[in-house]
Order: C-alpha cells, then sequence, then structure tokens
C-alpha cells in the first residue's frame, strides 16, 4: 500500500487538515485491499500499523508532502519537500512515480574550492543539503600531508606546538612550486569526487577565485561541467546563496536539456526510434532500451507485463501494477532520463512518451 498527501508544517495559528485528509486516503486504501479479496485480519495487518501514526506529535512535525508505505510487517513514513496530490494505490509493489521529481528532477550540484576547504552540495528546488566527502581531502594541506611523513605526523597530531605551511595562492603571485601543489591537491580532490560522483548525473557547479577554478576544470574529469561558475571565496558565502547561485546558473541548462529531450523526440516521433505506446514504451524500458522518457505524474494506467508482454487494463486487478509507474523506474534504474511532469507536459499530450537508444 502506497499513500500520498500534501500537509502542512505547523505554525502559530494554522488549524490544517492534514489528519481528515489521511483518514479518506487511508480508508480508501483499505477498500482497496478489500478488493484484492484479503481477508479482514490481512487488511488489518497492513492498516493497523499505518493508523498508529496517526497522533497530535506525529501531524506537529510535517514538511510540505507526506509518503507511507506499507505492507505485512513493513511500515514507512516519509515528510517530504514536495506537495503531493492526494492518493494511494494498492499493487504486489510500491507506487513510486510521485517521488521521481525528488531524485531526477532539477538538481544540481555545487563544489566551493579553497585551499582551507572543500565543500560539495546538492541544491533543488527544495533547499540545499550538504554531501558526504568522506574520501576527499578537505585542504591542501591535508591533500599533501600524504606526500610528506613528518607533516603527516604534525597535522594527525594537531598539537599547540606543531607547524603548518600552506602554499600561497593569490593571483599572479603563486610560484611555480606552489601551482605544483595546487595541481596535485586538485587531482587528489578530482579522484576522491570520482568514487563520490560516481552514480550522478546532475551538473556540476564550481565556486572559487578564478585561478583555482581554471586549474581545477582543466582535470575535472566529471561530466556535465557547467562553464559557467561562482567566483570569489567561498568561504565566505553560506551554502544557501552558494545554493541560489548556482541555481540561477544551472536553471538554463535544466530548460535546454528538457528541450532537447523534446525536440528529440519530435525528430523521432512516428518512426522506430520513439513510441507514445504504452506497451512498446514499457516493454524497451525493461530491456534497459529508453534513452529519454516523459512521464505525467498523477496518472495511472494498470496492468502487468509478463515475460516482456505488457497488458493494461481499464480497472485495475490484483497483481496489476501502474505501468507508468514500471516504464520509469524501469528507465531510471538503467540511465536513462526521465522527465515526471504534469499531465499537459507530456509530449503530444500522452500519458508517456519515450525515445529509444535503438
Amino acid at each position: 500500500m502506497s499513500l500520498y498527501l500534501p500537509t502542512h508544517p505547523v505554525g502559530p495559528g494554522t488549524t490544517p487538515e492534514d489528519p481528515a485528509t489521511f483518514k479518506t486516503v487511508v480508508t480508501d486504501a483499505t477498500r482497496a485491499l478489500e478488493a484484492w479479496g484479503l481477508r479482514r485480519p490481512d487488511v488489518d495487518a497492513i492498516i493497523d500499523p499505518v493508523l498508529e501514526l496517526d497522533e497530535a506529535t506525529f501531524w506537529a512535525h510535517q514538511d510540505l508532502g507526506l509518503a507511507v508505505f506499507a505492507a505485512p510487517g513493513f511500515v514507512r513514513e516519509y515528510r517530504l519537500p514536495a506537495a503531493f496530490t492526494v492518493h494511494s494505490a494498492v499493487s504486489d509493489r510500491f507506487h513510486l512515480k510521485p517521488l521521481l521529481p525528488l531524485v531526477e528532477g532539477e538538481r544540481c550540484l555545487v563544489l566551493a574550492l579553497s585551499q582551507n576547504s572543500i565543500r560539495l552540495l546538492g541544491a533543488d528546488r527544495y533547499g540545499v543539503r550538504p554531501v558526504d566527502l568522506r574520501n576527499v581531502p578537505s585542504s591542501l594541506e591535508q591533500a599533501l600531508a600524504f606526500d610528506d611523513p613528518e607533516k603527516q605526523l604534525q597535522i594527525r597530531s594537531g598539537g599547540a606546538g606543531s607547524t603548518r605551511h600552506t602554499a600561497a595562492f593569490h593571483g599572479h603571485g603563486a610560484s611555480l612550486d606552489d601551482t605544483d601543489r595546487i595541481h596535485r591537491y586538485l587531482r587528489m580532490v578530482d579522484t576522491g569526487l570520482q568514487e563520490v560522483l560516481r552514480d550522478e548525473r546532475s551538473p556540476l557547479v564550481l565556486a572559487g577565485v578564478e585561478r583555482l577554478l581554471a586549474i581545477y576544470r582543466s582535470q575535472c574529469s566529471y561530466r556535465p561541467l557547467l562553464d559557467e561558475g561562482i567566483e570569489g571565496n567561498p568561504e565566505q558565502i553560506d551554502d544557501h546563496d552558494l545554493a541560489l547561485r548556482a541555481r540561477e546558473i544551472a536553471d538554463p541548462w535544466f530548460a535546454a536539456e528538457r528541450a532537447a529531450a523534446e525536440a528529440e523526440y519530435e525528430r523521432w516521433a512516428g518512426t522506430d526510434r520513439a513510441s507514445a505506446q504504452l506497451d512498446r514504451v514499457v516493454a524497451a524500458a525493461h530491456e534497459g532500451r529508453v534513452e529519454s522518457l516523459f512521464v505525467a505524474v498523477g496518472v495511472q494506467r494498470w496492468g502487468t507485463i509478463d515475460a516482456g508482454v505488457v497488458t493494461e487494463r481499464p480497472e485495475p486487478q490484483p497483481g496489476d501494477v501502474d505501468l507508468l509507474d514500471e516504464a520509469a523506474l524501469a528507465t531510471w534504474n538503467t540511465g536513462g532520463r526521465v522527465f515526471a511532469v504534469a499531465p499537459d507536459d507530456v509530449p503530444q499530450g500522452a500519458a508517456i512518451t519515450a525515445v529509444f537508444r535503438y
């Protein structure tokens, strides 16, 4: 059972209607479970732990949206920064398409570089969050300590008597030796980031002084790396402002990516390289052949997929899944680009469209 509803962060003078909405959506899901032919004790085993969430302390700590997933012996709830449409779904698997804009949405990365510190941030329409840089050197001093056993000992001890030297790097004043140190430092940063960003596809915006960014840009292996950066000392810019400035840089890139995907669909529409036919798209997605996909959020198409054969039904039956959900998740899992959009934003007014790799 999957439940989605919009919620309201509680503040002075507010009287949110969330508990009433929650009861309604749980009632709808209960009827759907009964329609599947589950015995009442089995329905209660799924529903009762969900109903236990409905208490004052629970509703006092909400975000813009609530997602609840329940199955026999399992219940998880997520307070999320997205205002979902009220919806419930009962199937053999959880209904996840409403979450796609959160994980495949317009998110950019901001890498704030200086000799003294490094920060990596994820910025989307819902806010900014730091990314763990566990395997990335946190400063030039830490990075180059591994080349100097005496310095490494000083940094590890951190004692009052330790002597620390950081290479000067101010415009044209850096010596050739210092510039070489900077190159080695940034190569180590890039090597560490390769592991951190291994599964990432979000555009990267650099922040730092001009010359430092130029050196890092020349050896950065991550793509897509945006041409425009945020110049200045990032140590003097907080996370929120970095995120806002990065989003301003990344927004045209996102618009261009979506326009390019729409144009690619229009180019191939009517050929074997594209389709708005649900069964073809679902089958191709399961085969890993979908390059880009537009899918309508808030719309369901119920049916089954068995050995590559897709069967759609007007009303869900036991064992059915949301075929749009299936196509979207299969595309995302095989490296395709998914645009989970409002129904009016899907090309040609369809519920789903796809461009195939082959």
